[in-house]
């Protein structure tokens, strides 16, 4: 294992076939590794970078970096994982770091998020469902399995726990220099809506085919018990969140669909963006607030200042592997 610091070294990683971003930060270690075996399980064909991208957990980081290196040349040196530390936590940052600064070129770029274990076959089925439509710029996963009961395809998307974006996808991301907005919580089908629009709301209408659904990609995640405290307590946070997220997409939508704005041009903040769609829209604001208790709270969120000063810190590369 090779560890560094400070600026991100990519050519460790360079001419894979494949590329996997893990992003996690509040999961268990046991969670985490879980998922990191079944990722590299089912990248065993195929010359990959697995990039674990851990956004505000240095502990997690040094267990990521301690499993992978007991990892290390048990595949003969076809996958490299990298671990990433970052210091600011919030998902869509992690997501920008990786594409503007991190991903090293590949022909596909897979996203799971920290608790998400993919089926052995899962990158192959997305893969697969890439290379029989060429004109799809990424794909969304078929289901993905709670430990007892699944969750059913639905209409083509781009889903939260496990999805893809084609090589030439990232490339565009960097060229048009799109950047997610800081705090926003439904990243993945933001992601989704960027690509339904062809990158270009102003030249180009919603078109769904732009992702293609992979209904054979499937991944199992870790179900949360309602008796167990921290869990209930995430769940509460996630509902608040959602509450918020009702907002942030009314804010999307007025951005993209309607004033055909550019995404290269989404504010730098999801609180941004939030605040300036209720000012335009106060009447259409106090519906959705009255349809949805938790928005109260998520709207004395917006009036707190977010502290930024993390996120200009560049990515730490804690430790690379072979393996």
């Amino acid at each position: 294992m090779a560890a560094a610091t400070g600026r991100p070294a990519l050519q460790t990683a360079e001419g894979r076939e494949w590329s996997v971003a893990v992003i996690a930060a509040r999961e268990s270690p046991e969670t985490l590794c879980g998922v990191i075996d079944a990722a590299l399980e089912a990248s065993r064909r195929h010359r990959t970078a697995l990039d674990i991208l851990i956004n505000g957990n240095q502990d997690l980081s040094r267990v990521a970096a301690s499993f992978t290196a007991s990892k290390q040349g048990m595949r003969g040196g076809t996958v490299v994982t990298r671990i990433w530390a970052i210091a600011f936590r919030d998902k869509a940052h992690a997501l920008n770091e990786y594409v503007h600064r991190i991903w090293p070129g590949s022909d596909i770029a897979f996203f799971l998020d920290g608790y998400a274990r993919v089926e052995p076959d899962a990158f192959e089925q997305m893969a697969s469902s890439l290379a029989a439509r060429p004109d799809a710029l990424g794909a969304g996963a078929g289901k993905s399995v709670y430990e007892i009961r699944p969750r059913g395809p639905g209409p083509a998307g781009i889903t939260g726990n496990f999805n893809a974006l084609r090589g030439g996808t990232m490339t565009e991301f960097r060229r048009r220099e799109i950047r997610l907005p800081i705090g926003f919580y439904w990243v993945d089908g933001l992601t989704g809506a960027i690509l339904s629009f062809g990158f270009d709301p102003a030249a180009h209408r919603w078109d769904t085919d732009n992702i293609v659904m992979a209904l054979g990609a499937h991944c199992v995640t870790v179900r949360k018990s309602p008796w167990r405290l921290s869990d209930l307590r995430d769940h509460l946070n996630r509902m608040k969140r959602q509450a918020r997220g009702r907002f942030e997409n009314r804010a999307v939508r007025e951005h993209l669909a309607v004033n055909r704005q550019s995404p290269r041009d989404f504010p730098e903040t999801a609180r941004e963006m939030v605040v300036s769609w209720i000012r335009q829209h106060p009447m259409a604001a106090a519906w959705l607030a009255l349809r949805n208790p938790l928005v109260v709270g998520a709207l004395l969120k917006l009036s707190q200042t977010q502290d930024l000063s993390n996120k200009n810190r560049p990515p730490v590369l804690v430790a690379t592997t072979e393996i």
